[in-house]
């Protein structure tokens, strides 16, 4: 879109007008730029003898350059370099001036290209309006099914949560259900709804929010990352990062694990653990079925127990939360918990990782939780006796007696030879 404009230079004076002008050509974008001189220093003729005129030392001549738009801009040049333009002119042989405004830019753009960008922009939008119409009406007829049959919780495949799709149900507790969700993008989450009937309950709803809470506070590979939460239909949903199916308890059905192993489980559960208390965070339900069994790596999950460290339970007076076979003896004596607590509930699963079963175990789940204040575990056998004294010491009755952190604890595990 670059022109070149003639440009009349009377050079010289009223004594010489007789002398013919120069007549220099400029490339100029855009090619409506408006040339005009502003100052003329001393001029000299254009003489026939080429040589001799650039030979001579002339004057300079400030030349405005404009266009709607862009930038003003004023270049000088020299005389003597008039007849060599525009070879000599800057960038290539053509001035460009710099645009001010967008519609600078637009002045480039040929006018056929702006209606077919309106018009794709609009397709677009009615696409999108239409793939979300088309949405909400699958929601509100799936709605109204689930919704009769009483089970608002129990999502069919191809019911939209927000931005996510459902596929299939993962596995169903006491408060919450998990699906496996999809983004339009194709990203693969599991999708944790809470049940409505819990809704009425305050500790439940607020057990469920400070897991929410808690894990978008934690980044460690053994523990699954808080992707997004949100509402739907009145329950509250936290989206994680979408692991296999299988627990360490599905693992635990078929047997204990061998030595080597469960050290490496052990040690993983307990780097999760030590980070957690790090950041000032209590799990406080530990135990196989909260725990995601993985090829070479495990995962602590649900922590809807968690709490801060130090923090005023949130559970009914007289109520123990917890599960009765890895419940630290200070919790069912009301003497509160800490970091020790933690490391007591992970001891009891190290014993069953080796044992192929919890140090204790009752019909009665008061006689387990007696258990653990008045009985010691049953020994191990065909445990190396180095792994033993660890377990046992993370089994003490008194917090004071078990190790000062889990980072000793590590320590002693990788100092085993097995």
């Amino acid at each position: 879109m670059n022109c070149k404009l003639v440009l009349l230079l009377l050079l010289g004076t009223a004594a010489v007008s007789a002398q013919p002008p120069a007549k220099v050509y400029f490339e100029v974008d855009p090619p409506n730029a408006k040339i005009e001189i502003v100052s003329q220093g001393s001029s000299h003729l254009y003489e026939a003898n080429r040589e001799q005129y650039l030979k001579s030392k002339g004057g300079l001549l400030n030349l405005h350059i404009q266009a709607p738009g862009y930038k003003d801009a004023v270049v000088e040049v020299a005389s003597e370099e008039l007849p060599l333009l525009p070879a000599h002119w800057p960038k290539d042989g053509a001035y460009r001036l710099e645009p001010s405004s967008l519609g600078a830019y637009l002045h480039r753009v040929p006018l056929w290209i702006l209606p077919i960008l309106l018009l794709a922009l609009a397709f677009y939008k009615l696409a999108g309006s239409l793939r979300l119409l088309s949405r909400r009406r699958v929601e509100v007829k799936q709605l109204a099914t689930t919704t009769a049959a009483g089970v608002p919780w129990d999502l069919p495949p191809g019911l939209w949560v927000d931005r996510y799709k459902v596929w299939e149900k993962l596995g169903e507790g006491a408060s919450g259900v998990v699906y496996r969700v999809e983004t339009e993008q194709g990203d693969e989450f599991a999708l944790k709804l809470l049940k409505p009937q819990q809704i009425h309950t305050p500790d439940m709803l607020e057990r469920f929010r400070r897991e929410m809470k808690t894990l978008r506070t934690l980044n460690h590979p053994n523990i699954p990352y808080l992707a997004d939460l949100g509402e739907f239909r009145g329950m509250s949903y936290l989206v994680m990062e979408l692991l296999g199916p299988t627990t360490l308890q599905d693992r635990l059905s078929t047997g204990p694990l061998p030595a080597g192993e469960a050290v490496k489980v052990l040690r993983q559960l307990a780097d999760a653990l030590s980070f957690c208390h790090k950041q000032g965070i209590l799990h406080r339900d530990i135990k196989p079925e909260n725990v995601i069994w993985g090829e070479g790596r495990v995962r602590l999950s649900d922590f809807g127990l968690a709490r801060q460290e130090g923090s005023q339970t949130l559970t009914q007076e007289g109520t123990i939360m917890g599960t009765p076979c890895y419940m630290a003896p200070e919790i069912v004596q009301g003497e509160g918990t800490s970091a020790q607590t933690d490391q007591y509930s992970l001891g009891c699963l190290a014993y069953h990782l080796v044992a192929g079963a919890p140090p204790f175990q009752a019909e009665n789940p008061m006689v387990v939780l007696m258990h653990h204040i008045e009985k010691n575990p049953p020994p191990l056998s065909n445990v190396p006796q180095a792994l033993a004294e660890i377990v046992f010491t993370m089994l003490r009755k008194r917090p004071e007696h078990r190790f000062r952190s889990l980072e000793l604890m590590i320590q002693k595990l990788d100092k085993l030879e097995l």
